[in-house]
């Protein structure tokens, strides 16, 4: 059972830097997890589904808010955005992303793998990797600060 005075941690009160994310990478996402792999069809098909019915007009952003040591979001999204921002409250996580935007490590194809069941993944026209490089960026930033950037 939770405690009640856990309820009012914030996340700035937590010893983000002390995180270790290779460890939780190690634990979580070495191997694909059923649960993880069933996720990533359910965006893949509802992205793939969305963007196919909606006329957007443009560059479209993503923006995956508490990334984390997780790569797949991102992924999910590299069909349809120029860019992509990974926006990480630890430093120790926005170290492990910064790591991984030039080339991600090998454990990350697993996932990709699942994406590019569907066609709009296998037509990116370049490597996941060569996309994720050209897309993604990985800022240090707080969700409750996100408010002063309100309709972006």
């Amino acid at each position: 059972m939770t405690s009640r005075s856990s309820w009012n941690t914030r996340n700035s009160d937590v010893a983000w830097a002390k995180f270790d994310p290779i460890a939780y990478v190690d634990h979580n996402y070495r191997c694909i997890q059923e649960d993880d792999a069933e996720i990533l069809r359910i965006v893949r098909d509802h992205f793939a589904d969305h963007f196919r019915t909606t006329d957007t007009t443009g560059p479209v952003s993503g923006i995956d808010v508490g990334s984390g040591p997780n790569l797949y979001p991102a992924l999910a999204m590299l069909p349809w955005c120029e860019e992509i921002t990974l926006l990480e409250y630890s430093p120790a996580n926005v170290r492990y992303l910064e790591g991984q935007v030039m080339s991600y490590d090998a454990n990350w194809d697993q996932f990709w793998d699942v994406l590019r069941e569907h066609e709009a993944y296998r037509s990116l026209g370049m490597g996941p990797r060569d996309r994720f490089c050209r897309a993604v960026e990985v800022k240090e930033g707080d969700l409750f600060d996100l408010a002063r950037h309100e309709g972006r």
